[in-house]
């Protein structure tokens, strides 16, 4: 096991012993249901990706803005689950999953100087359910990095990240490196 996986697994074990925020129990109690069709960590696989996993307790960012990156994170990591899923033609045409998504994301309370961080992704989510939707269609379009859809979401998220790291510099390495692998592996591109 390499250094990187050892303290990935130190972090996703800490995130699980926590008690969830406020915010992640409303979640779970006002959405539909998430069915993973693939694990995260297997979708990861899938692209392949490095998976980083945000760390809430750092102590360099606010505790209220740490407490909503990860219930965001949480939730793109299902979004990156699902698009891995849908992109490899597992029950492509099944949209629930991206509409609990979708609906997860739209419970979140992002404070005031992040909400442009969230709509951005929640539109790029958006985006990936519908193009999936057109795609899975009896004489849908096939695949294209090229497609307006597409291209639309990678710069909704492109963007997502780029403000993150402005209004984050001051964050560690290992948290700045979890913004990038988190929208990077949500992404298409």
């Amino acid at each position: 096991m390499r250094l990187n996986d050892i303290i990935c697994l130190i972090a996703v074990i800490s995130l699980i012993s926590c008690s969830p925020t406020p915010q992640a129990e409303h979640i779970s109690a006002s959405v539909p249901t998430y069915q993973a069709k693939l694990s995260v960590a297997q979708a990861y696989q899938r692209i392949p990706h490095r998976r980083t996993v945000f760390n809430p307790h750092t102590g360099d960012l606010p505790q209220a803005d740490a407490a909503f990156l990860a219930d965001l994170f949480r939730i793109v990591d299902q979004g990156v689950s699902e698009r891995v899923a849908r992109q490899a033609g597992i029950d492509a045409s099944d949209t629930s999953n991206h509409q609990a998504i979708i609906g997860r994301l739209q419970t979140l309370k992002p404070p005031k100087h992040l909400r442009t961080v969230h709509a951005e992704i929640l539109k790029a989510v958006r985006e990936q359910d519908a193009y999936f939707t057109k795609v899975a269609q009896p004489g849908g379009p096939a695949f294209s990095l090229k497609a307006p859809l597409v291209q639309s979401s990678h710069k909704r998220l492109l963007g997502a990240y780029n403000r993150l790291m402005r209004q984050y510099g001051q964050a560690n390495a290992h948290n700045k490196q979890a913004f990038f692998d988190h929208l990077c592996a949500l992404d298409f591109i």
